[in-house]
């Protein structure tokens, strides 16, 4: 009786389950259910690590420009590390929260466990980098999620409007492969939409009225590639701006003119002198009667007493400090450097501008919106009787552009990741996007050169200077700041110890004048022949590890990118040791095509040999169906590195 008593308690739990799960199930939405189905019956990449089976973005905007979002993101995870990639993080501040959040985990075998609260977090992440705004994270996901399983999350978006008309972007696909992607949004009527589209050949658009829909579907996995560049400028995106359409209304940004006097109102009464900085200002004017040398001296101060510090609150995020505040803080984001450089200047009766820049990203030059910017500069004019050749990458059309917040870069100079992008000046009277020039390769220079001589006993003694010029100087210059001479010391151990044993590092010592920086040195190092019987091989290039073959796929996806704008030059005066000499032929190496060059010479000389090699990048990507040049560039490089020299006993 009471092994039957069990039986039945066994088999009512059982049924309790059954049902819970069931419950459990019907608890998933119907958008949710349909996703999984279509998911089921397809096969993915074997290299991806996730599906994305829904992702979704429905937007109403109201004549105000606030705007109410519908979001669902739903992931299969089809590899143990796919996990990560289910993780939600959206962005919230004053302006923008997320209400009404659900989640489901839906496992394998059907069971469904519902998002609780205890795996929501709120994380202000800026804060550690030195960069403070009212702005926080929200990260929700859940434990010990497996293989198979599919992860969903569905909340709204609240967005009231901080400027005028209402701006957004959405991303359709990175790398993952997706099943369904839409971006829908609906204006007021009367409202005007413009777009910005990159890579987004496979997605769809109808519009119907005031309704704008983009949709996707089945869009095959993007692998990581060597070489490629990074995924924001090659993700498949799209940003939209709407605003009222009426003229009257002074609304809206149809023309970068309307860009620019917008950002012009934020930037006005900004630039009034107190005390402390005409004594600053004062003692800038002793150092240098120059115009640019005037320039250049408040360049160097606000680089060295004004620490760059973000707090981007309210409308801080578009409108800087005064100059007056900022020089009394002695810290402020790039708003606030530029606007007390302005200010400076201005006091020595020098004419500037403030410039909205963009750092990481494309500016599409037939889409005004400032929401394409995330960096100011300033430019200031000058003629160009006043501008010296040197200044050239930094010189457009009357203004020399420059950076107040790069720490390094020198006035005529521009930061590398400015090099080659959209700008646009803001002013009433003077509103112009500009492209700023590309940077030549000697611009971005570094020389290796060594007398090096091959001791009896094979090992290796060195002189060496290796030298920086112009950015790559200025970059230099920005690490050493940062890094002792005993940390700098223990790095190029530890670089040439890849091609010799008991590598040591002597008589180190650093310089620097206005345009170059190097560094000089006595390099040692034990066994640097290599030896098999009576053949022996000297790396001709101790500077450059031997390089792997990175481009072996057959086909190529992405463009390949291999560099920004450098050149690298390497000079190697050989001494051999009497009794041995050069054996044999010496090969040369150039490949050269549009992006990229290498050329390598050795050369036999009385009593050893020099090795010379040139690599020249020129900054531009490579576009993929030339990905067999790429190939054979690569291959040169690699060939450039390890080359080996036959040695023979005389």
């Amino acid at each position: 009786m009471q092994t039957f008593s069990r039986m039945l308690r066994v088999i009512a739990i059982a049924i309790i389950l059954v049902l819970f799960a069931a419950n459990d199930t019907m608890s998933q939405p119907g958008w949710l259910k349909q996703a999984m189905s279509t998911a089921d019956t397809l096969k993915f990449d074997n290299d991806a690590p996730a599906v994305i089976i829904v992702n979704s973005l429905s937007i109403k905007v109201d004549k105000s420009g606030n705007a109410n979002s519908k979001i669902r993101k739903a992931y299969k995870v089809l590899k143990h590390n796919g996990g990560i990639r289910t993780i939600l993080s959206v962005a919230q501040d004053p302006l923008r929260s997320v209400k009404s959040l659900k989640g489901w985990l839906v496992r394998a075998d059907g069971s469904t466990q519902k998002l609780k609260k205890e795996y929501i977090v709120e994380i202000g992440l800026q804060e550690a980098a030195g960069y403070y705004d009212d702005q926080n994270t929200l990260v929700a996901t859940f434990p010990e999620i497996e293989t198979g399983d599919v992860i969903a999350y569905e909340y709204d978006y609240k967005e009231k409007s901080g400027w005028e008309g209402y701006f957004q972007g959405f991303v359709f696909q990175t790398d993952l492969p997706v099943i369904s992607s839409l971006f829908k949004i609906e204006i007021p009527k009367g409202w005007e939409l413009g777009s910005s589209e990159q890579y987004l050949k496979p997605v769809t658009k109808k519009v119907e009225e005031n309704n704008h829909v983009w949709t996707a579907g089945f869009l095959s996995y993007r692998p990581d590639e060597p070489y490629m560049s990074n995924w924001s400028f090659l993700s498949r995106r799209l940003i939209v701006s709407c605003f009222e359409n009426d003229a009257d209304m002074n609304r809206g940004f149809r023309e970068w003119k309307d860009v620019a006097a917008w950002a012009e109102l934020h930037h006005r009464g900004l630039l009034r002198v107190n005390a402390g900085m005409k004594s600053v200002i004062s003692e800038i004017s002793k150092k240098d009667s120059t115009k640019i040398g005037r320039i250049a001296e408040v360049a160097r101060w606000i680089q060295g007493n004004v620490r760059y510090v973000a707090l981007e609150l309210g409308v801080g995020r578009f409108q800087p400090r005064s100059a007056a505040v900022t020089f009394k803080n002695k810290y402020g984001d790039c708003k606030d450097k530029a606007t007390l450089m302005r200010a400076m200047v201005a006091a020595l009766d020098i004419r500037s501008q403030p410039v909205l820049a963009s750092i990481g990203s494309h500016v599409d030059a037939n889409f005004p919106s400032p929401g394409q910017f995330n960096h100011e500069i300033l430019c200031i004019a000058l003629d160009s009787s006043e501008v010296s050749p040197e200044f050239e990458n930094a010189w457009v059309n009357g203004w020399l552009y420059f950076d107040p917040t790069d720490p390094a870069t020198t006035i005529g100079n521009l930061p590398t990741s400015l090099e080659g992008t959209r700008v646009l000046k803001i002013s009433e009277t003077d509103s112009t996007l500009v492209k700023l020039p590309k940077l030549k390769p000697e611009q971005r220079r570094r020389f290796y050169f060594a007398r090096a001589e091959i001791l009896p006993d094979y090992s290796l003694k060195a002189k060496i200077t290796i030298k920086d010029y112009q950015n790559s100087a200025a970059e230099s210059r920005y690490r050493w700041r940062s890094t002792t001479i005993d940390e700098q010391i223990d790095k190029l151990q530890e670089k040439f110890s890849e091609s010799m044993q008991n590598t040591k590092i002597t008589d180190f010592a650093r310089f620097e004048s206005d345009d170059s920086t190097w560094v000089t040195f006595t390099l040692s190092g034990d066994s640097y022949l290599n030896i098999s019987g009576d053949i022996l091989l000297l790396k001709a290039d101790f500077f450059h590890p031997d390089r792997k073959n990175r481009l072996t796929k057959k086909n190529r996806v992405h463009p390949i990118f291999f560099s920004g704008t450098r050149m690298i030059d390497c000079e190697i005066e050989w001494v051999l040791p009497e009794g041995l000499e050069v054996s044999g032929k010496l090969d040369s190496i150039a490949t050269d095509f549009d992006n990229v060059s290498v050329t390598c010479t050795p050369e036999i000389i009385d009593g050893g040999l020099i090795f010379r090699s040139q690599v020249v990048y020129n900054g531009y990507a490579i576009a993929a169906e030339d990905y067999k040049q790429a190939q054979r560039f690569e291959k040169e490089l690699k060939s450039a590195n390890r080359l080996r020299i036959f040695l023979a006993k005389k």
